[in-house]
């Protein structure tokens, strides 16, 4: 006889967070802290990079490996990560085998310079983007769906006037439920998909701007941060993209752009 058994462990999936300070400090610590608090998102692996705005473009510092947050990173690897733009994930995998290849973010080097992207969410029309790309000579170091959308948008840049554009572009060719967090050398980028299903909230302290993905547990999120850098916040209207940078601390991807 077969019997059905209850799994006791949490399969929250995954959480993305992202921030930007605008005095120029580092951010490290802070999405540390941001990523601990969504810990019960994924247990599987993890991981921050970060990046100067004053800096060279093409520098990024990412740390990320197996294993629970406050295992991967100590006090002496936060300290070694300077930036103050930054993007952090914590994973339970949903496509893709759970390895360290596969951990987030993703930080991708073209000719633009940098792409930092970090992804909660499940496409529909993964594999047929992957072959799309494959055919065109794309080699892709993962198997997961993060890479297919990181690829799409370093592509769109290259035709793009900015990297929101880019952002925009991709969006339109990916289906399916998704939360993004998209960090170029210069600006942060938050997404979210058209139906809703992914929640991305928006917090503003007294300078920094950041993005955890976290869909019920919006009071978790206002405790954890308030005290520190958070003021209040709000949720990413659907299929809408949001924008930081320095001309604009929080702007709409030009005006409320629909991706």
């Amino acid at each position: 006889m077969e019997k059905n058994t209850l799994s006791h462990s949490l399969h929250e999936e995954c959480g993305v967070f992202g921030m930007y300070d605008l005095d120029g400090n580092d951010v490290a610590s802070t999405i540390y802290y941001g990523l601990f608090a969504l810990q019960h998102r994924g247990q599987e692996s993890c991981g921050i990079a970060v990046s100067d705005t004053c800096g060279p473009k093409g520098k990024v510092t990412v740390h990320k490996d197996m294993g629970l947050v406050n295992e991967v990173f100590t006090q002496d690897i936060l300290d070694s990560m300077k930036g103050d733009i930054g993007v952090g994930h914590v994973r339970y995998s949903t496509a893709g085998a759970s390895t360290r290849e596969n951990a987030q973010p993703l930080v991708l080097n073209y000719v633009k310079g940098t792409l930092g992207l970090a992804h909660n969410g499940n496409l529909i029309n993964a594999n047929d983007l992957r072959k799309e790309l494959e055919y065109t000579g794309a080699i892709f170091q993962t198997t997961i769906d993060s890479e297919v959308i990181a690829y799409h948008i370093a592509r769109e840049r290259l035709n793009s006037k900015t990297v929101e554009e880019a952002v925009k572009l991709a969006a339109k060719k990916i289906k399916g439920a998704y939360a993004l967090v998209v960090m170029s050398p210069r600006k942060l980028i938050g997404a979210r998909d058209p139906f809703g299903f992914k929640p991305l909230c928006i917090g503003r302290g007294t300078t920094p701007i950041f993005w955890p993905r976290k869909p019920v547990l919006w009071t978790l999120w206002e405790q954890s941060m308030s005290g520190t850098y958070c003021r209040g916040g709000r949720h990413n209207h659907p299929g809408k993209g949001i924008v930081s940078d320095t001309s604009l601390s929080s702007k709409r991807a030009g005006g409320a752009v629909h991706l």
